[in-house]
């Protein structure tokens, strides 16, 4: 029982992270391209994750 506790309020607290978070992006297009202020470090580290 203590485990669907932890599981359910871990997918709670992911739900209300993802809907607070997606306010702030206004188009599919600036979502999916960060608004284009992600910067050098991150921008290479996403590519090497991806290439993984």
């Amino acid at each position: 029982m203590y485990g669907f506790i932890v599981l359910a309020t871990y997918t709670a607290l992911m739900l209300a992270v993802t809907v607070c978070l997606s306010r702030r992006s206004k188009t599919t297009e600036s979502f999916h391209v960060a608004d284009r202020k992600l910067g050098m470090v991150r921008s290479a580290m996403s590519i090497a994750a991806t290439w993984i």
